[in-house]
């Protein structure tokens, strides 16, 4: 346990061992499931020096979705201290190793052979590791030793999925491989998006609960701080944006708290962005008091004006749409039923987008009004179960049997219905059904995951992707936002990337 240094420690430890004349190098990753290919691959990085310093990734920064690390870092710490040709070992609290690298200044940063035919990770963070090294004078070397993946690894011999799932992941990955879904994605980077919907700005108050009120029956709570999020279409833009080089919001605030400030602050840098601007309303804001450290959300109170928009305040709109709206590929539609989206502007969507992706949700202040077939036409269409049920007026049936009746209703090119734990269900024209489980049993907390999961869908589907990749995507990214606490960020592309690569090695 001696070898296991802090990262406050390490700098010192460097410069005394340099003192002494030692070269050191340097390895990084997670090595969440040592193997033999680590166990070569640290040996030839001990030989190009003289110690060996191993840096790991903590635990709340290893983005390879849910259930990894299967081993927390201060087993994966000692089961590294264990092997003789590691010297010391320190865990990073980052998600790259350059905080190691900038401490310990290594003399070699020793990667395995599978990154040596490639200078740089897909949006990953080797060429800012590399770039690190060099500026602290080290140079980068590789390994060149049998090697294994632990993914594949865990996927075989570690059950982090149920065995349903396992069983799903084992078929599809016969048939697709992470390619198959890259080469999709670079399809939708060419793609126009317009985004349309309504804002929503999520404030999360922490509070402590202190106990039964003498005066009321009621919990008193002890408040301590806040968050604020960019919900609502605002999320879902920021989301497609991961994903498409060309996005354009077009949404709906209040002129009375615009919170134009938070929104340029939160909204990805790249979004091109129009706001029409209600008057006498504020931007809509919904506020969830969370007990802190539990995630559990105790009461919520809604600041909206969700009265349609009046004639003058539609008529710009339209007005807009009808300017733009043949300039893009796809319209990603997010109707929370909130005042932005009148009968006309439905109708004009429904009529003039050359491909229409719809989500209409159904939430507290709108339940049972605001209805997917209220559109006249789809080409994709996104929902849950409940607001399907709503929309078919059923509330036991079969939800195959109301994912055939809504499709045909909506004649949509593909209807998906997300169901939660049980995963989503995908129809397309040809009367395919694909059915796919859910990736994650557990989180933090399940706000957004539906609007990830469409955000990500639906550009993809515009690019060609079939049924049961939709479905994986989707459920992957569902899965990843699950992890997320509210909207404080977005599904990153490479963190998906990473998912559904460690998925698909069996």
């Amino acid at each position: 346990m001696s070898k296991i240094v802090p990262l406050t420690e390490v700098s010192a430890l460097s410069e005394r061992l340099k003192a002494e004349g030692r070269r050191i190098s340097h390895c990084h990753g997670v090595f969440d499931l040592l193997h033999i290919g680590h166990f070569k691959h640290l040996k030839s990085a001990k030989e190009f020096g003289d110690v060996l310093i191993v840096s790991i990734t903590a635990d709340k920064f290893v983005k390879k979705g849910p259930g990894r690390p299967v081993f927390n870092e201060s087993l994966r710490a000692e089961a590294l201290a264990s092997l003789e040709s590691v010297d010391y070992v320190v865990i990073v609290e980052d998600i790259s190793a350059i905080p190691a690298i900038e401490s310990i200044k290594p003399s070699y940063f020793v990667k395995g052979p599978d990154y040596s035919d490639r200078g740089t990770v897909r949006g990953g963070n080797l060429d800012k590791e590399l770039n690190s090294v060099k500026s602290v004078g080290g140079e980068i070397k590789f390994t060149d030793d049998i090697t294994f993946s632990s993914s594949e690894l865990i996927n075989r011999h570690f059950q982090t999925q149920p065995e349903s799932t396992a069983l799903y992941l084992r078929d599809i990955s016969k048939r697709y491989s992470i390619e198959n879904i890259l080469q999709y994605l670079e399809k939708v980077r060419d793609l126009k998006v317009l985004v349309f919907g309504d804002t929503i700005i999520d404030e999360y108050h922490y509070t402590k609960p202190m106990g039964r009120s003498s005066k009321e029956s009621l919990v008193a709570h002890k408040y301590l701080d806040k968050e604020r999020f960019a919900g609502g279409v605002l999320a879902t833009a920021n989301h497609v944006a991961q994903i498409s080089n060309y996005v354009k919001l077009v949404t709906l605030i209040g002129d009375e708290v615009t919170n134009e400030d938070f929104l340029a602050q939160t909204l990805n840098s790249s979004i091109f962005t129009k706001l029409f601007i209600r008057k006498r309303c504020n931007t809509t804001i919904k506020r969830r008091y969370v007990v802190q450290g539990e995630g559990k959300k105790v009461f919520e109170v809604c600041f909206l004006d969700d009265k349609p928009l009046d004639p003058p305040e539609e008529t710009p709109v339209l007005a807009y749409l009808d300017e733009i709206i043949d300039g893009f590929d796809v319209v990603v539609v997010n109707d929370f039923g909130h005042g932005l989206i009148t009968p006309a502007i439905r109708d004009f969507l429904s009529r003039r987008a050359k491909r229409l992706c719809l989500n209409v949700q159904a939430n507290s202040a709108n339940y049972g009004f605001n209805l997917i077939n209220n559109y006249s036409r789809a080409d994709f269409v996104c929902i849950d179960e409940a607001e399907m049920r709503l929309a078919t007026r059923e509330k036991f049936a079969e939800p195959k049997s109301l994912v055939e009746r809504l499709h045909k209703e909506m004649n949509a090119d593909k209807m998906m219905v997300t169901l939660g734990s049980l995963g989503c269900l995908c129809l397309d024209s040809s009367g395919t059904m694909v059915e796919a489980p859910a990736l994650a049993t557990s989180g933090v907390d399940k706000i957004g995951a539906g609007d990830a999961f469409f955000a990500y869908t639906s550009p993809c589907f515009v690019a060609g992707m079939p049924s049961e990749l939709l479905a994986l995507l989707g459920n992957a990214v569902g899965a990843l936002k699950f992890q997320i606490v509210g909207n404080r960020s977005p599904v990153s592309l490479r963190d998906c990337e990473k998912f559904l690569t460690r998925l698909l090695k069996h």
